[in-house]
């Protein structure tokens, strides 16, 4: 009866878990070089799944962070054989060789972007970018590599990103003739500037050409393309424009 008492108390399981784990870790303790390979085994075997589920939920489960994910379609062109064109590129994260023995990508020329950009009865937008690429930074303490990627114009705007501080890029700025302006990331601004309000009308140097800072995107945006990593976003027209990635809005 005493027994049946006992076990009937709310403190009885708490006690005989307790009970369990200290015959547990005397045992463990008995056998070391054991419990050595078992916690090892478990180490390795909990990092890895847990790298494995960051590279799914990143590439898979999470939704691209911008304002219509659903309405964004990346266009690609296919082929029978390679075209024609002297320094054709192409992105990881959307070549495709099918089989049948052709060849596709989406690199499309600017031309080309042009184009779509202007057929609005298609798309309601469209935007371009290419990249990222090395840039060397100076003007900010000590030089520095950072991942910069070309982008169009209406990149922000297609996309829904706003900024948190100053402006995005905007069309104008992707004009011949514009003057050299910059969005920072906003890790990037908080890693590499230290978070500094003062940023927007900074002037740096980027690959030696004088840039000014107009803005830091919007925090919640930390990625097109699962494994792109971009530190800074500068207008199209500032670099080489031959082929050029092209996404466009349907919405």
């Amino acid at each position: 009866m005493k027994q049946t008492v006992r076990e009937s108390k709310t403190s009885a399981g708490v006690k005989t878990i307790w009970q369990d784990m200290r015959f547990a870790l005397r045992m463990l303790l008995k056998s070391a070089g054991f419990t050595a390979v078992i916690v090892v085994t478990l180490a390795l075997g909990i990092g890895a799944n847990t790298a494995i589920f960051s590279l799914v939920n990143a590439v898979l489960l999470q939704s691209i962070p911008v304002a219509r994910p659903e309405q964004l379609v990346v266009l690609q062109w296919s082929a029978h054989t390679w075209p024609n064109t002297s320094g054709m590129y192409n992105s990881s994260d959307c070549w495709r060789e099918p089989n049948t023995g052709s060849v596709s990508g989406c690199y499309l020329s600017f031309p080309m972007f042009a184009e779509i950009r202007d057929r609005r009865d298609l798309f309601a937008s469209a935007t371009a970018f290419a990249g990222p690429t090395s840039l060397d930074v100076a003007g900010n303490g000590q030089a520095s590599i950072a991942a910069g990627e070309l982008v169009s114009g209406s990149y922000f705007e297609t996309l829904g990103v706003r900024s948190a501080m100053g402006r995005t890029l905007i069309t104008a700025d992707d004009q011949t003739g514009a003057a050299p302006v910059a969005v920072l990331d906003y890790a990037y601004w908080q890693s590499a500037f230290g978070g500094n309000p003062d940023v927007v009308g900074r002037a740096i140097r980027l690959n030696n050409v004088l840039f000014t800072i107009v803005g830091v995107a919007d925090q919640a945006f930390t990625r097109l393309t699962p494994q792109s990593s971009v530190n800074l976003y500068v207008p199209l027209t500032q670099g080489v424009v031959g082929e050029s990635l092209c996404t466009a809005d349907t919405g």
